[in-house]
């Protein structure tokens, strides 16, 4: 019986020989290098290097940043076999949970060529990610093969004004009027935000996807943009052009004061016939920096309107906010349906109308309005309440 023992014993210690020695029991956490530019990984050194023994072999290593970042991840392997100096013989992936069993978007395995170097580019989270890898299973010259496989992890922090928004509960609440930045990762494909107007008012949304890397590095598809009121009904849908750095307007949108929500989808955009009908959403996944403006313009008030010598009448107004010019309307009829005439003031808050009848009442409105980069008028917002003069000099 004791023999019996021994020998089982032994038959144990040699088995437990046979399996790769550098698998982990639990997942090894690698260093992550700091960088200032993803588009310069040169300085990027080896975060972890493994000897990779004959046979089957498989492991995970783990990385975390504490940031949103664009990420780079490198495997070199000197992996071959013992008849060949070249082949892919092991693969490697990124992954969001320790199982790997959820790749993070846009992802998937990547073989890597025997000394030669295989690159990711991911837009990411911050959070923990696993790395699995190994040799191609069930591959032919697994049996044959060992080497070094060797891992390199850069990450450039992003400087963005909102993050962890990837669905409608979890909406930010951001300001209008300044620019906000946010995030289409590799595990966030889509964003939302929400946002107030306190009254009735004028509005375009600017939106554009920003990322330094060439589209062969990290491609750029059209992504949707939707806008929705508070009880969630679609005010408007448009897209992102599928070109960084291209900016994308809304329009000029009539706002009621309330809440109101905004989804950016980096896995989708709408195909519109020339009528505006949305036909289908095409998924396709888009990562990478997204900048939006929602820039309101609310309507101003005549502040003070009188008669001037020479049969004129000034007109003063308030000033608006993210104005650029003012427009004044004057007119013999009450409901401006007959002599009507504009005048453009520019950007001054005063205007005086010459050319008056005397003993005549007229009806005066103003309203605003804001130029694009072309020097055009973008939005013009709703008239101001009509104010009535009589002229008597």
């Amino acid at each position: 019986m004791k023999n019996m023992k021994k020998i089982l014993v032994s038959t144990a210690l040699a088995l437990s020989l046979l399996l790769p020695q550098n698998i982990s029991a639990a997942v090894t956490p690698i260093n992550t290098t700091t960088i200032t530019s993803i588009v310069d990984v040169s300085s990027v050194p080896a975060s972890s290097s493994y000897a990779v023994p004959t046979g089957e072999y498989t492991n995970v290593v783990s990385f975390s940043i504490t940031l949103p970042s664009y990420v780079y991840v490198s495997a070199f392997s000197t992996v071959k076999s013992t008849y060949l100096n070249g082949g892919n013989i092991d693969i490697f992936a990124v992954y969001s949970d320790e199982d790997c069993t959820r790749p993070v978007a846009g992802d998937s395995s990547s073989k890597v060529d025997a000394n030669k170097r295989t690159d990711k580019y991911l837009c990411l989270e911050a959070g923990t990610y696993y790395i699995k890898f190994g040799k191609n299973p069930g591959a032919l010259l697994n049996d044959k093969s060992s080497g070094t496989f060797t891992l390199s992890v850069g990450a450039q922090p992003l400087d963005v004004t909102v993050s962890k928004n990837a669905s409608l509960d979890s909406a930010q609440k951001i300001a209008t009027d300044t620019l906000q930045t946010s995030l289409l990762s590799n595990g966030t494909r889509s964003l939302w935000v929400t946002f107030k107007v306190p009254s009735k008012t004028t509005a375009s949304i600017q939106t554009s996807l920003a990322n330094p890397l060439s589209t062969d590095k990290m491609p750029c598809v059209e992504s949707a943009v939707t806008l929705y009121d508070a009880n969630y009904k679609v005010i408007k849908d448009w897209n992102i052009p599928n070109r960084y750095y291209e900016t994308s307007n809304s329009g000029s949108l009539s706002l009621a004061g309330g809440t109101y929500y905004l989804k950016v989808s980096g896995d989708e955009h709408y195909l519109i016939n020339k009528y505006g009908d949305v036909l289908r959403e095409n998924t396709q996944a888009n990562f990478g920096i997204v900048n939006m403006k929602i820039t309101t313009l609310k309507k101003t008030s005549i502040s003070k309107l009188t008669n001037v010598k020479g049969k004129k009448a000034k007109v003063s107004y308030k000033k608006a906010a993210n104005a650029k010019g003012y427009e004044v309307q004057y007119s013999t009829s009450k409901k401006f349906s007959q002599n009507v005439k504009t005048k453009n003031a520019g950007t001054k808050t005063s205007i005086t109308l010459s050319k008056l009848t005397k003993k005549k009442t007229y009806y005066v409105r103003v309203r605003a309005y804001t130029m694009d980069g072309n020097g055009q008028k973008e939005l013009i917002s709703a008239w101001s309440a009509t104010k009535k003069i009589t002229i008597k000099k």
